[in-house]
């Protein structure tokens, strides 16, 4: 009897192994592998304190605390520092794609306080300034973080740069900021000395100032071979006439008759047309009215036109100015027209020896020597 028993119990117990063994592989084969390293880090990985700090401090917006632990953690756990700096680096693109600046300036300038070369942090430091609508500080940040990568690191970052200088000489360029422009070219120049179209700018700015000589002494520091050939080539020769005394002014066609860029009282730009026939310039009431400095009203003028004889407002502003052509008290009637386009008259144009030159679509002036 006793034997039976035994017999009994030494069975029941290898069934009871036989279906705990069962279940176990049963569960082992529904976890994926992935599932069974999660399972294993979340036993056994625990954050250094460091880290979790540094959480902590960011999330409160403490950031000269949070990277003081930062810091920390770099020193004693690089691969650590690394996760954090990331997770960071995504905060702060979310912060600048949602154009949240001030926060993104705060942690940014205290991060770079710290580590002031570090490549990630200063891209993104860039990417703030020009959303923020300082180009020119952008492209700075940007050519010195370029100066410290290698020639492979260089590639993206140089065709970003070439980019926004593009677009900040097109801005420059349109709105006629010659000094600006000038300025800004040098401080491209700090950085690549040698470099084609920041050279070219800067002769350009140069000759738009009227300073003939150190326009050219730009352009003869170009190499031989660059990709600004044909508009060197222009300027130079555009500076050969200047220097001899002859001002070449671009002129935009427009219908059988040419518009020309002016400037009233250094500020106001005005697109005239080309009209010998007429005794004065002309200007409509919208230009006078954008004058940030009045002009002085001199008197009315009876004037010929097409739909007969009328009487125009006489005015006098303080400055006019043609290409590098600048008269001082100039006097300009006040009409307006159908074409909303005023006119380039002879109380200009008579002071000059002057060609319209059809070919090339410029206006030539040569001053009058009395």
């Amino acid at each position: 009897m006793n034997t039976l028993l035994k017999l009994i119990l030494v069975c029941s117990l290898c069934l009871n192994t036989y279906f705990i063994w069962r279940i176990n592989s049963q569960y082992a084969s529904e976890v994926t592998p992935e599932q069974a390293t999660s399972i294993s880090l979340e036993k056994t990985t625990v954050l250094p304190s460091e880290f979790e700090q540094a959480i902590v401090f960011f999330d409160n917006q403490q950031f000269d605390k949070a990277i003081e632990f930062y810091t920390q953690l770099l020193a004693s756990d690089p691969h650590q520092a690394k996760q954090l700096k990331q997770a960071w680096q995504q905060e702060v693109e979310a912060w600048l794609s949602g154009h949240d600046e001030d926060v993104s300036e705060l942690f940014l300038s205290a991060f770079l306080k710290r580590h002031p070369y570090d490549i990630t942090m200063l891209k993104l430091d860039a990417k703030r300034l020009i959303n923020r609508g300082h180009l020119q500080q952008g492209i700075v940040s940007l050519m010195t973080l370029a100066n410290r990568l290698d020639s492979n690191q260089q590639g993206s970052l140089a065709k970003q740069i070439e980019e926004l200088v593009t677009l900040q000489i097109t801005a420059l360029t349109q709105a006629q900021q010659w000094q600006q422009l000038l300025e800004h070219s040098l401080q491209w120049l700090d950085y690549a000395p040698h470099n084609p179209h920041y050279l070219y700018t800067y002769a350009m700015a140069y000759y738009q100032l009227g300073d003939y000589v150190a326009s050219q002494v730009a352009l003869e520091q170009l190499p031989e071979n660059h990709a600004f050939t044909s508009q060197a080539n222009e300027l130079h020769h555009k500076l050969q006439q200047a220097l001899t005394g002859v001002d070449i002014i671009e002129l935009i066609p427009h219908g059988a008759h040419y518009l020309v860029n002016s400037v009233i009282n250094d500020t106001l730009h005005v697109k005239l047309m080309i009209d010998t026939g007429a005794s004065f310039t002309v200007i409509n009431h919208a230009q006078l009215d954008n004058l940030a400095e009045p002009a002085i009203f001199v008197g009315t003028l009876q004037v010929n036109t097409a739909n007969g004889t009328v009487k125009a407002k006489r005015y006098r502003v303080r400055s006019f100015q043609i290409g590098q052509q600048y008269i001082d008290n100039f006097d300009v009637l006040v009409m307006d027209n159908h074409s909303g386009v005023g006119l380039l008259g002879m109380n200009f144009l008579g002071n000059y020896k002057f060609n319209i030159n059809q070919q090339q679509d410029e206006l030539e002036l040569i001053k009058n020597n009395n």
